[in-house]
């Protein structure tokens, strides 16, 4: 019945009333199903979030309006992800960019890593960065009001060696064991929008060498839309009594097998319209693989 997903509301409803009712219930509940997994699955493939996501990576002060009311503190946020692994990360052999998005911090971890593995699950972002290392520019438009924007240009600067970087299409959940071992691994406000952030983190030590470096940055912003809130780390109640905190359950989860090195706040903006911006928090922690690893 796939045809149904297509239908409009109302002919969905005027096809029902022509179904005997003991299937009527099925016929909502797979249609509504799979009308919400297209949803799901499409969100950061549509050609907002590619513009809206190029911005927060590629644009440059000048490309914001109001500049006396801009928190600058929120700019470049890529490239300070990037320089935390470079600063961290003293063996520089391969690095993984996991929800790399469309790829700054891909670019700017490559001036120090011989090699970059950039993995996001959006098509759209991963067409993105290949084309920026095919070009090393790539046109965007920056939403000013309604449909209208400007056009914009990301380039990625010339003294970065864009052949390190490879980017590849693969969800964080099930990262194939065919993709190898990693000096560092980079993962930018990736573990809130993950379907089960465990399956991520329970795999990510396999992906290090030994001193292997973890970066991960999170704002903690749960929603049930990206994971189920019962594989929420935290922001729920502990037996409807106790807030959990999403960051002590996080390192719960990764002082197993890490050693805890820094955490440190780290502010991005995400510039939506002219007038419109999210400004956010993220909490960076970098940790160490264990040497009994």
């Amino acid at each position: 019945m796939n045809f149904l997903s297509n239908l409009s509301t109302k002919s969905l409803v005027s096809f029902i009333v022509g179904v005997g009712t003991g299937v009527t219930v099925y016929i909502i509940y797979d249609v509504v199903k799979n009308r919400r997994k297209c949803k799901e699955v499409d969100y950061y493939e549509t050609t907002i979030q590619l513009n809206e996501y190029m911005c927060l990576h590629y644009a440059k002060e000048q490309d914001f309006d109001y500049p006396d009311l801009l928190p600058v503190n929120g700019l470049y946020f890529p490239l300070r992800c990037a320089q935390v692994c470079l600063d961290f990360c003293s063996q520089r052999g391969r690095a993984l960019d996991v929800g790399c998005a469309v790829g700054r911090s891909s670019f700017e971890l490559a001036r120090g890593f011989s090699d970059v593995l950039a993995i996001d699950y959006s098509q759209r972002f991963v067409d993105a960065g290949s084309q920026l290392v095919r070009d090393g520019e790539m046109e965007y438009v920056i939403l000013e009001e309604g449909v209208c924007g400007k056009t914009a240009t990301a380039l990625v600067d010339s003294d970065i060696e864009r052949s390190r970087v490879k980017f590849m299409k693969g969800d964080a959940c099930n990262l194939p064991y065919s993709i190898g071992t990693f000096d560092c691994i980079l993962a930018a406000n990736l573990i809130c929008r993950l379907q089960n952030p465990l399956s991520f983190l329970g795999r990510v030590f396999s992906l290090l060498n030994p001193d292997g470096i973890l970066v991960l940055t999170t704002p903690f912003t749960w929603s049930s839309k990206f994971t189920p809130q019962d594989l929420w780390l935290g922001g729920t109640y502990d037996n409807n009594v106790d807030s959990k905190s999403s960051f002590t359950e996080l390192k719960k989860i990764l002082e197993v097998d890490f050693e805890l090195l820094e955490t440190r706040d780290m502010p991005f903006l995400l510039k939506e319209t002219r007038r419109k911006h999210q400004w956010t928090v993220s909490l960076c922690s970098v940790w160490r693989l264990k040497m009994a690893h």
